[in-house]
């Protein structure tokens, strides 16, 4: 039998904790990178979301797949897709820059956000929006879309950032409809360049967003409550 003094125990110790150690950490490396993802700003939003919200709930890992996290946080669901059609429709990659400052007419004369070219990052919220309420919301941008069945609002967008100043946005007008649709669209333009430039207005942002989901969900309770579940995203995996 092959005696060890306590030296060389410790040593023989010592290297199996640093073994492990190295393994773990390319497991997890492995387990947070995706290779088949060919939009750089989606690749790097899927790490930021990874880093904040944790494993996601589905992961299409190909040259036009995605990413979902289902109800993170307060959110019904955040999307990352790898859409290099929408990126490039125009001939050359826009990924990096930011939202399209043309504007759209929301046919009463008012302009309205136009949806941006590299649309790739998409957040749902679940909240009820009365139907009288709903042309105004959704006439904020082209980027809302509201699923009445399941209550769920999405904005998409070309930044997490974007998309949650977005839904804070189309809450304000929910919250108050009577509000001038001009100065709305003023105060999405000012909310997204902020919430990208600053950190800590961007979780201002999402707070205060949090704060109206939870207060639509009381208010209209059993609206909400009898909403259809589901999800396109999940249900293309399964």
């Amino acid at each position: 039998m092959v005696k060890f003094d306590d030296a060389a125990l410790v040593a023989m110790m010592a290297l199996i904790v640093v073994i492990i150690v190295v393994v773990i950490v390319a497991e997890l490396r492995r387990s947070t990178r995706i290779g088949g993802f060919k939009n750089r700003a989606a690749i790097k939003a899927y790490k930021h979301l990874r880093t904040e919200h944790g494993q996601p709930f589905a992961l299409v890992d190909k040259e036009g797949g995605f990413v979902v996290w289902r109800e993170p946080h307060y959110f019904h669901e955040i999307v990352v897709k790898d859409d290099s059609t929408l990126v490039t429709r125009k001939g050359k990659d826009k990924a990096d820059k930011t939202d399209k400052a043309d504007k759209a007419d929301d046919g009463e004369g008012n302009k309205r956000a136009s949806k941006s070219d590299c649309e790739f990052v998409y957040v749902s919220i679940r909240v009820h929006l009365p139907e009288n309420d709903r042309s105004a919301v959704l006439g904020l941008s082209e980027s809302l879309r509201y699923d009445k069945p399941a209550n769920i609002l999405t904005a998409g967008s070309s930044s997490v950032e974007g998309a949650i100043a977005t839904l804070k946005t189309a809450m304000d007008i929910a919250e108050h409809p009577e509000s001038k649709k001009k100065d709305m669209y003023k105060a999405l333009e000012d909310r997204v360049q902020n919430a990208r430039s600053d950190e800590s207005e961007s979780r201002d942002i999402s707070d205060a967003l949090e704060r109206m989901v939870r207060n639509n969900r009381q208010k209209y309770r059993d609206e909400v409550s009898s909403s259809r579940n589901g999800s396109k995203w999940c249900e293309m995996v399964q």
